[in-house]
Formats: C-alpha cells, sequence, structure tokens
C-alpha cells in the first residue's frame, strides 16, 4: 500500500500535477521522543468529598482491645490497669475491694 500524503487524501504520486515527485511530511520519519519520566495515571472524575472522606475515615476502625490475666486472681484485665476483681497492680493492693 501506497503512503497517503496530507493533499486531499491523494496517492503521493497522483498529488503534484507536474510529474514531478513532492514529498509527502507524512511519510518522512522521525525518531520517537522518548521521555524519562514515567506517565502517572490520571483519574477520570473527580472524587467527591463524601467518598474521599468515608475512605480515609475506614482506617480509623479500632481494633479490640488486648487483655492480660491478673497476676494474683488470674481474672482478664486490660494492661497497665488495676485488677477490677481483687485490687491488685504491680505485685501490691492498689485498690481495696469489697
Amino acid at each position: 500500500m501506497r503512503p497517503r500524503c496530507g493533499l486531499g487524501g491523494l496517492p503521493a504520486s497522483l498529488a503534484g500535477s507536474s510529474g514531478q515527485h513532492r514529498v509527502c511530511p507524512d511519510t518522512q520519519l522521525t525518531p520517537p521522543i522518548i521521555t524519562e519520566e514515567p506517565t502517572m495515571a490520571v483519574p477520570k472524575k473527580k472524587t467527591s468529598k463524601a467518598k474521599g472522606r468515608s475512605r480515609k475515615a475506614a482506617a480509623w476502625t479500632l481494633g479490640t482491645a488486648s487483655r492480660s490475666a491478673c497476676d494474683r486472681c488470674g481474672a482478664t484485665k486490660r494492661p497497665h490497669h488495676v485488677c477490677g476483681n481483687c485490687g491488685w497492680y504491680a505485685g501490691r493492693q492498689a485498690v481495696e475491694v469489697d
């Protein structure tokens, strides 16, 4: 297939009426331009405030609280807190429990 020239869609051989060969700008090859930077993704639509805030709020979910056993009575308690069952903390009685 012959290369087409930008002159009315005619082949390059028919584009000139004088019979001389005309150079078609489409047939001249130029080296491709290579950029060193990678192309970045571009969003198609703007993210709404509600959608963005909802996505950010999902990361704020709290996990379950850690638990440990009391050294004296074995009841479950929060770490570094006084035991609510016997009132002991760090090997001594911190609170008097009835």
